[in-house]
């Protein structure tokens, strides 16, 4: 710098002139802005500069600064030189060419500082300005361009001075550019570089002597303050697409005024008014959605929304949809819950958990909605309802959550009129929209109203289904000039022209407007910023270093952040963000911090470079190691780390675990988007297909799995695929492939001694053999899965297992064998909490109890099984726990009721395409049909169902409706042939049920025709098929069989009589009637030849 005195040339680090003593100009350390000797305060940027050196002796050196790292930044650059330089220095004795250029930068650099920019360096004859960096202003590349017209009044000026005509040319260029700070001997300064930089030195060169061409970046940026003309598009070398440049030819000072808090809206608030009047006068609700882009005053609006919903009586609840950086149970629809549970949306868990415990004691919600509350307010399940929470299907919990939650809002509407708010609607995922949708059924008969806010891309209104309240759509326009002028005079006294320019850069947004006019108020700046980034700049460069590093780490976090987080970041536990709250760039929420407005988190974001950015989010995703998996592998994968697919894996599973499949869904195809190696591939789509599979997507759970094998690399994988593909093609019934891919899983397994995949693999080829009716197989595979899952220490596999064995010694008739396994299983599942696997199994037990002529206890377990499946969503284990209860039913001669639960079974099953349990039920309903004596209908159901039964089922269930059908028919040549059939199939192999019910039916149907001997053979064949392991049901009809066939003799009369009593006591009812009816002929010493099967009406 030149000493104001003498004129000298200083080194920049020189505080007095070398050559006559006197104090030089302070350059400021962060815009390098020459200010005045003995000025406390930067005239460039206004941060404090350091006080003037005493003459003292030098205290130790002090630790270094805290040096910025390089950013992001929409910046202005100028590049201006002299038109004629080599004329010049040809014509000019060197000494006067150094003494015309030395004058030449000086008044430049002078310039370019006075208006708050930046001379990132000279050369030759170019003079490189920038405005933006390393301090932003709301109007960068105004004063560049003003610059830019001020050089050429600079050169005319110097011309006069040296006697010879000097111009110029003048180019200026806007857009992001990275700024990186560097050292030159000793001096901190910084670098620009990008696209823009080369686009200003290239206009610069395009330029006509006197000119000063612009981008159409600038352009757009200045836009009415000046004068400009177009000059087309040109071809710039480096740049590779035509450039749109424009000529400046002056500037315009003309413009509008004034800002505030809340102004105008008067129609829009007069429409929500009325809303509320109807709405309380009239009892019905309405639907309102504001909708407008980020920063017209959405939320501004709300707060005034809801101070008339307060004003008028109203209740509010309100909540927000955040993009990212949520935690679990931080949604919409949890914050409304715990508004209306507890009264304010942040409640801790100890309000919440009291809350809910008060609900209940009231009883204001009955017992069995605990569950879905929990989950709602987010409170820990306790153990007696974890297991029923883990049977749940993905459809069930969501629909209890919103029952619950429809609940809740019903109450809460009944008191009194109700303002429900959700802000931010256009982040909403489809379950919370769902809810959302539920809510405007409870508004549209309530005396409330829904109010949402979103911006218009994302907006709900387009895919609000039809049948539902539609709602009232509220589009928020820019405020106009007079609304503006309004609320900045309400944001700052007096009259002033940085306030003009202010309403014209905000052009009707309020959130731009706020800003610009706090940030100007506390500046001698009065001009506006280019975009919003520019303006959350200006205010960010004017932070203390440690905060603008709080700042930046903060938007890496999220819009939302917890102060730990932050603390973690920055390193520092001490940080407040109290004076960034009285900035108006954070708010307080009640578990940590916001950022005022999204849009000013972004500009943040964007200003940090890619590596910085990586890094952050990297450490953040460390320390989010243990607390959120989902928000780490997020922040993995924003950190560009090779970690990120399985991270996204580890998420999944852990959403899964808690059956938030969607979300889970989400996670896993991210992480498959990310994957590049089969290991990360191939688990991903594993647990993709596992969760198609439980959302009831087979084919396409089965086509993932096959890409799994396409991988074709860790066999483990295609171990574990090939078991996928088996548990899919189970539920398809493609019975053959999947034990195919068993076997070929089999030999993988065994040769990499992958222990719990061979448990798998064996409990599910043991469960494809029972209902083939392969008794032997099925008991060794899963005797084989038990070993292996015992092995494996895998009590999830074991619990399968023990239910497989109950299976397989089902299957064989061994009843009480049976019992003891599926008791064991159960007993295994309420200790763990495999509430899905007591689902799937409960009904069992009160199956085997029917054999066990336990019929009381077989029937509370069948009713409770089915209402357990019921309320987990396990439409399976219901339909056969209904068929269970129906055939126990039909024993208590309780029709109705049995057929009421076929009926019931039989619309579940129609739901779920499970064919193969039509049948059983169908024979419920024939078996009532019969006792109302309409056996022809009976035989008709019967027969149908035969059918498909021969074609698919003739194993698991072929003999037993065989039987009935022998039971209905009058026909002695269709019940000889329906017997013969059912043996036949016997001989080949079935499930135990059918010789039990086979020869049950036999002994009826040959009594009832008087073919004793043929009754008594088929009893015979019970007893064989029994005696291994004999069962009290079939003893018993073993005995009644035997004793009714007997022809009248004394004493014989008591043991019928007996029989009776037994049925009575085991609740045998329809077992009764004839050996009543027998016992009374044998008291007269009559036998008549004649015999009604049993229960059926004479």
């Amino acid at each position: 710098m030149n000493c104001p005195q003498c004129s000298t040339p200083n080194a920049h680090e020189r505080r007095f002139c070398g050559e006559c003593g006197g104090r030089l100009a302070v350059r400021c350390g962060a815009c390098r802005f020459e200010n005045d000797p003995g000025a406390r305060f930067c005239g460039g940027c206004g941060v404090r500069l350091e006080a003037p050196l005493k003459q003292a002796p030098a205290p130790p050196p002090a630790p270094a600064p805290p040096q910025e790292a390089g950013e992001r930044r929409q910046v202005t650059v100028l590049f201006a030189d002299l038109a004629g330089y080599t004329r010049l220095s040809t014509e000019l004795d060197p000494e006067d060419l150094h003494a015309l250029i030395g004058e030449y930068f000086r008044r430049l650099d002078a310039l370019v500082s006075r208006y708050g920019g930046t001379v990132e360096r000279h050369i030759g004859d170019a003079v490189m300005g920038v405005f933006g960096a390393p301090v932003a202003h709301d109007n960068d590349a105004l004063r560049a361009v003003r610059v830019g017209l001020d050089i050429h009044k600079v050169l005319e000026e110097m011309s006069q001075e040296f006697g010879r005509t000097l111009e110029g040319h003048v180019g200026i260029a806007a857009g992001e550019v990275v700024t990186a700070p560097r050292d030159r001997q000793g001096r901190h300064e910084f670098a620009v570089v990008g696209e823009t930089v080369n686009l200003a030195s290239r206009l610069s060169s395009r330029a006509q002597a006197g000119e000063v061409l612009i981008s159409d970046a600038v352009h757009a940026l200045v836009g009415p303050r000046i004068g400009s003309e177009s000059v087309g598009e040109l071809v710039v070398k480096g740049i590779p697409h035509p450039v749109r440049v424009w000529r400046v030819l002056g500037t315009c000072d003309d413009a509008p005024e004034h800002l505030a808090p809340f102004v105008g809206r008067a129609r829009e608030l007069a429409r929500f008014s009325a809303c509320l009047r109807s709405c309380a006068a009239e009892g019905r609700g309405e639907v309102v959605l504001i909708e407008g882009e980020a920063g017209i005053g959405k939320s501004h609006l709300t707060e005034q929304l809801v101070t008339r919903a307060l004003d008028g009586g109203f209740a509010v609840h309100g909540s927000y949809v955040l993009d990212f950086g949520a935690s679990s149970g931080e949604d919409a629809v949890h914050a409304l819950a715990r508004s209306l549970v507890c009264g304010k949306a942040h409640a801790s868990r100890e309000e919440r958990q009291q809350a809910a415990d008060a609900l209940f004691e009231r009883g204001t919600l009955p017992g069995e909605r605990r569950l879905f509350l929990n989950d709602l307010l987010d409170l820990p399940q306790p153990v007696e309802l974890r297991a029923l929470r883990d049977a749940m299907d993905q459809s069930t919990r969501v629909a209890g959550r919103q029952r619950v939650f429809v609940e809740l809002a019903e109450q809460a509407c009944s008191r009194r009129p109700v303002l429900f708010v959700v802000e931010d609607v256009h982040w909403a995922d489809a379950e919370t929209l769902t809810q959302l949708h539920a809510l405007s059924e409870v508004v549209r008969a309530s005396s409330a109203v829904l109010l949402l806010t979103s911006r218009v891309e994302g907006s709900p209104r387009h895919t609000w289904p039809a049948e539902k309240l539609a709602p009232l759509v509220i589009e928020l326009a820019p405020l106009g000039d007079d609304e503006a002028l309004e609320l900045a005079h309400l944001l700052v006294s007096g009259e002033s022209q940085y306030i003009k320019l202010c309403i014209e850069r905000a052009r009707g947004n309020p959130l731009f407007l706020e800003q610009l006019v706090r940030h100007a108020s506390g500046t001698a700046t009065f001009e506006v910023p280019a975009s919003i980034q520019s303006l959350v700049l200006a205010r960010m460069d004017r932070l203390p270093v440690a905060s603008k590093a709080a700042i930046q780490a903060a938007s890496v976090i999220g819009q939302r952040f917890d102060l730990a987080a932050l603390h973690h970041l920055i390193g520092d536990d001490t940080f407040d963000c109290e004076p960034l709250v009285r900035e108006a760039l954070f708010d307080r929420v009640s578990d940590g911090f916001m950022f005022k407005h999204v849009l000013i988190r972004d500009g943040v974001y964007a200003s940090l470079l890619r590596a910085k950015r990586r890094e952050v989010h990297l450490k953040l995703a460390a320390w989010y190691l243990g607390k959120d998996a989902s928000l780490r592998a997020q922040h993995l994968d924003r950190g560009e780390s090779r970690e990120a697919p399985l991270a996204y894996l580890e998420a999944a599973q852990a959403a899964a675990s808690t059956y938030r499949y969607e979300q889970a869904l989400g996670l896993v195809r991210r992480g498959r988007e990310l994957a590049r190696e089969a290991h990360e591939k191939g688990p991903l789509l594993l647990l993709e297909g596992e969760l198609l599979r439980e959302m009831g997507a087979v084919q396409d759970s089965l086509a993932l799995y096959r890409s799994v094998l396409s991988l074709a690399a860790d066999p483990a994988l295609v171990c574990r695929a090939k078991i996928g593909l088996a548990g899919g093609m189970r539920v398809s019934d493609d019975i053959d492939g999947a034990l195919a891919c068993l076997d070929e899983a089999q030999a993988l397994g065994t040769a990499q001694g992958l222990t719990a995949e061979l448990a798998q693999i064996h409990y599910l080829r043991g469960s494809l053999y029972f209902p083939r009716g392969n008794l032997a197989g099925c008991l060794e595979q899963h005797s084989a899965a038990h070993a292996y899952a015992r092995r494996a220490g895998l009590p999830e596999r074991e619990a399968h297992a023990l239910s497989g064995l109950g299976d397989a010694y089902y299957a064989q008739g061994r009843m009480q064998s049976a019992r003891g396994y599926f008791h064991e299983c159960l007993e295994l599942c309420r200790r763990f909490g495999f509430g899905k696997i007591e689902a799937a199994n409960r009904f069992m037990i009160a199956t085997v109890r029917i054999y066990m002529n336990e019929l009381e206890g077989a029937l509370a377990d069948a009713l409770a099984s089915a209402a357990m499946a019921a309320q987990v969503g396990h439409k399976r284990a219901e339909i056969i726990s209904r068929l269970t209860a129906g055939w126990i039913l039909l024993d208590y001669q309780r029709d109705e009721e049995a057929l009421g639960q076929a009926r019931q079974g039989l619309a579940l099953a129609g739901a779920l395409g499970a064919r193969r349990f039509e049948p059983f039920l169908n024979e419920t309903v024939a078996r009532v049909l019969m006792r109302r004596g309409e056996r022809q209908k009976a035989r008709e159901l019967l027969e149908s169902s035969l059918v498909y039964v021969r074609q698919h089922a003739a194993s698991f269930i072929g003999p037993w409706l065989l039987g009935t059908l022998a039971l209905a028919t009058d026909d002695a040549e269709q019940r000889r042939q329906a017997l013969t059939e059912g043996e036949r199939l016997l001989a080949s192999g079935c499930v135990s049920h059918n010789h039990y019910r086979l020869h049950q039916a036999g002994m009826e149907a040959c009594l009832a025709a008087g073919e004793t001997a043929e009754a008594l053979r088929h009893a015979a064949s019970l007893e064989a098929f029994t005696r291994v392991e004999p069962a009290p049901w079939s003893d018993f009809y073993i005995r009644r069989c035997r004793a009714l066939a007997r022809p009248p003799a004394d004493g014989h009369g008591g043991e019928l009589r007996a029989l009776a009593e037994e049925a009575r006591t085991v609740g045998l009812h329809s077992a009764i009637p004839a050996l009543e009816a027998a016992a009374q002929r044998t008291s007269r010493r009559m036998y008549s030849g004649s015999y009604r099967p049993e229960g059926e009406s004479s």
